[in-house]
Order: C-alpha cells, then sequence, then structure tokens
C-alpha cells in the first residue's frame, strides 16, 4: 500500500472498547473521535534524510513541540495534548536492511508514554501505536532507498 496519501484508519479496529469498574459499576470505555488519529500518511524525506510519518485528527491543528527520543527518533506532539502528530525518523544511519528494524518505533511509543504524566497522558497511544504496527512492511518499502 503506498502510504504517501493519506489512509484512514477507520477500518483497522484499533479503538476497541475497554472494560472498566468506576465506582463499582462496569463500563465500556472509548475514545472520544477527536481524540484518535483516523488518518496516517508516511513518506521519506530525501532532502532531510527522514523517515516521516504523520498522524491527522478531526480537529487539526494544533501547536506541537519536539520531542526528541533517541538520537533518530523524534515525536512531534501536541502542546495541550500530547497527541502524537508527527514521528520523524532519521535515515542516514540506516542501511535498507536497518529499515526493517521499524518494529522499535512502537517500543518507543511505549517509553514515551511512560514519560508522560498521567494527567497529560493522551490515550491516543495505542491507535498510533497499532497503526505503526499494522502499516510496518508498507513503512520499511516508504522508507527504504530507491
Amino acid at each position: 500500500m503506498n502510504l504517501s496519501e493519506w489512509v484512514t484508519l477507520d477500518d483497522l479496529k484499533l479503538d476497541q472498547p475497554k472494560d472498566d469498574v468506576i465506582n463499582g459499576v462496569k463500563v465500556k470505555l472509548t475514545l472520544s473521535p477527536f481524540e484518535k488519529p483516523h488518518a496516517i500518511r508516511a513518506y521519506r524525506d530525501d532532502e532531510e534524510c527522514l523517515g516521516i510519518i504523520e498522524f491527522k485528527y478531526l480537529n487539526e491543528f494544533e501547536k506541537t513541540k519536539a520531542k526528541k527520543v533517541d538520537s533518530n527518533l523524534t515525536f512531534y506532539v501536541g502542546r495541550k495534548t500530547n497527541r502524537i502528530y508527527k514521528i520523524a525518523l532519521d535515515l542516514s544511519d540506516f542501511s535498507n536492511s536497518e529499515i526493517t528494524e521499524l518494529h522499535l518505533i512502537t517500543q518507543k511509543i511505549d517509553e514515551f508514554e511512560s514519560l508522560v504524566e498521567p494527567g497529560d497522558k493522551h490515550t491516543g497511544f495505542d491507535i498510533a501505536r497499532g497503526s505503526v504496527e499494522h502499516f510496518e512492511n508498507d513503512l520499511v518499502q516508504q522508507f527504504a532507498h530507491a
């Protein structure tokens, strides 16, 4: 699949209701449509030698801040919501065979989520992680050298 154009995430069923108990009452929790990414796209920026993954939300766009996760990976998250709007992977240190290690991005999403204060935590991380996992092979093709 060509991810250079926006691909809708609705069909992936990544937002499954979660069972919880609140004040002794069993409830099913789901994200508001405004809190979850509804589309993804990815492309290779040859000029900057970056692999870019972007997420689109219904009520875009808020100002973002860059959060360097490690020397090769930067998340651009909403200043107020901590939504992941963009993931930038520096490809200059990777060979095509190493780009197949994109599953590490999902681990970095987990690490980043654990650093976010509980009150500031954005629950759309599960959908961002699930969509990267779902499109992993397509992302490898998108980011590999032509």
